[in-house]
């Protein structure tokens, strides 16, 4: 018997560069289909899929007319101008900053985010972490750097972070709703006032205060328009790029039923680990396996590494009075040159080394004689990081991502003694070449530490192409939009892979007077279809302040997760 998957939904993924056909572009680029329902009899209805990143924002639209088969999902560009000296925009994402002030030269717009702030400016940044409570943040990020010099400007300019927050989505919102007016021939007012379900991407770490706080931000800023039935809700990161990736080809074509896939998804600020269950039904479904894992390891704290080690160097060539005094912020337009433009591209591991010319005003204070220290100095000094330098810093963040997918992989192996069929790379940080190198020598040594005991199976490794891998996330996010909301009202299909339970990341119960009572374990497994109760009986009956007696309580299970507990209709009218 084959148990080959149907691989209808991963034809094209023999060609690799190429991207699939349901991810290609603007909607005016997408053959066979027409911008304009030629009836004109109904308003589209859209889902839209929105990734608020650490570093980077995007957002992926799906449009559903009458009359249409097939609409393709489309990315929303980011915001940097045509012909922009960018020299990574226009592109499919545009950087999480904002400038709440107008530059020196002056500016109309108070308000400037994405690309519309340069690189070596001062700007908000990393806010997206600014809503999770500093006692929950990973011991990770504890005096990260780059976290710190956010606070001190926050607090420099008495900015809070839900403010941040609600006036980048208000910005990355407006831009959508922009670019889809302008894909549909319509008003931006005719976009808000049309039915709009949103899904927001959040870490699978965030507990539901930060995810309320990203929700009412969002609602601030105007998410999801005026229409009555348009909505907002959120979705967990790793299991959205894990459908998107699925659906649009990027796992091989080769899976049977009961394969095992790991997806790690590598962004700014953290990275997760998710791994699934292949079974062989239509639609094509996921069962969970273990826990999703974050870790807070990404380019934000390889960044705050290296303007720790750069600040150290110069401080090391200035005079002594202008070495006290040098701050983060006079080394930005410097740190720009040699490390956005060059290392954190280009290092694959060789042994190259990087240097760049060290400006004067960073050596010495103005109008101030020239001593002995600084006439030692060459005209013209510089600032060097070695292969083997730069190899270092990189390694004390690689090395927590390559832990987390060997702590995933092991994790499957000790629940269903046997290994995952792939282990895939998405997100942003995965382009990176040093990467992609440490993750295979991972991959090699975690083949042969279970060579003896699962002699059969072979862990092979994927990385997602990067024209679409940024988009993982909010392309799962719009597909989840558009199958709860959407889809059972259209002729077209939906998506054609689903994710049907998954694994409780924490332990739930309820605080009695007769102590503690645990419903669900984490690591049970709990079903993603909506709503599900869970009824638990309770021996003879417990107290519990403000419900009263109870016999017997619901768990309510939304979408896998575990969200409150409903008391009996004896424990309702006890607590009257």
């Amino acid at each position: 018997m084959n148990n080959a998957i149907p691989n209808h939904h991963m034809a094209w993924a023999s060609q690799p560069n190429q991207l699939p056909p349901s991810l290609s572009g603007p909607l005016s680029s997408v053959s066979g289909f027409q911008p304009d329902n030629p009836s004109g009899s109904s308003n589209p209805r859209f889902a839209i899929g929105l990734d608020l990143g650490t570093t980077f924002s995007g957002g992926t639209v799906k449009a559903s007319k009458p009359g249409f088969r097939h609409t393709p999902y489309y990315w929303i560009e980011g915001n940097a101008e045509a012909g922009s000296a960018d020299a990574f925009g226009p592109g499919p994402k545009a950087p999480t900053r904002l400038a709440l002030y107008p530059p020196s030269q002056g500016a109309s717009e108070p308000h400037r985010w994405g690309y519309q702030v340069s690189d070596d400016e001062e700007s908000f940044r990393w806010f997206k972490l600014g809503l999770v409570h500093e006692d929950e943040l990973h011991e990770d990020l504890q005096g990260a750097t780059e976290l710190d010099e956010a606070r001190a400007l926050r607090s420099q300019h008495k900015a809070k972070v839900s403010e941040l927050v609600e006036i980048y989505m208000r910005k990355l919102w407006g831009h959508t709703v922009q670019q889809i007016a302008s894909q549909h021939h319509m008003t931006g007012d005719q976009v808000v006032q049309a039915e709009i379900h949103v899904v927001l991407g959040v870490p699978a770490n965030w507990k539901s205060g930060t995810r309320l706080s990203l929700l009412k931000a969002a609602r601030a800023a105007g998410i999801p328009g005026q229409h009555p039935l348009s909505t907002v809700e959120t979705y967990i990161e790793p299991e959205a790029a894990t459908i998107a990736l699925v659906e649009h080809g990027a796992v091989p074509a080769d899976l049977t039923s009961g394969d095992i896939i790991t997806i790690c998804d590598c962004g700014g600020g953290k990275s997760d680990a998710i791994s699934f269950e292949i079974q062989p039904t239509q639609p094509f479904v996921l069962d969970g396996c273990v826990p999703a894992e974050a870790r807070f390891c990404g380019s934000v704290q390889l960044e705050s590494l290296f303007m720790q080690r750069l600040k150290s160097k110069i401080q090391a060539l200035a005079d002594p009075d202008k070495a006290a005094t040098l701050s983060f912020r006079d080394i930005r337009p410097l740190f720009h040159r040699l490390w956005e433009l060059g290392i954190k591209r280009q290092f694959d591991g060789s042994s190259r080394d990087w240097s760049e010319v060290i400006p004067d005003y960073l050596l010495r204070n103005g109008n101030r004689r020239i001593t002995r220290r600084s006439a030692n100095r060459t005209a013209a000094a510089t600032v060097t990081f070695t292969g083997s330098e730069a190899g270092e810093l990189f390694d004390l963040t690689i090395r927590k991502i390559i832990g987390l997918v060997g702590d995933q992989v092991r994790a499957v192996w000790e629940k269903k003694k046997r290994l995952p069929k792939f282990v895939i790379v998405c997100g942003g940080f995965s382009q990176n070449l040093y990467l992609r190198t440490k993750l295979a020598e991972e991959i090699d040594s975690l083949n042969a530490e279970y060579k003896h005991k699962h002699p059969s199976g072979t862990i092979r490794r994927e990385v997602a192409e990067p024209l679409y891998v940024e988009q993982a996330v909010s392309t799962g996010c719009a597909m989840q939009a558009f199958e709860h909301h959407i889809e059972k009202f259209e002729i077209q299909p939906g998506p054609s892979v689903r994710i049907a339970s998954r694994i409780a990341g924490s332990s739930y119960g309820i605080a009695t007077q007769q102590g503690f009572r645990q419903f669900v374990t984490q690591g049970d497994s709990l079903p993603v279809a909506q709503p599900k109760f869970i009824e638990l009986q309770l021996p003879d009956f417990v107290l519990v302040s403000g419900w009263g007696e109870l016999t017997s309580v619901s768990l309510v299970i939304v979408r896998g997760q575990a969200t409150q507990l409903v008391p009996s209709a004896r424990g309702r009218e006890s607590a009257k």
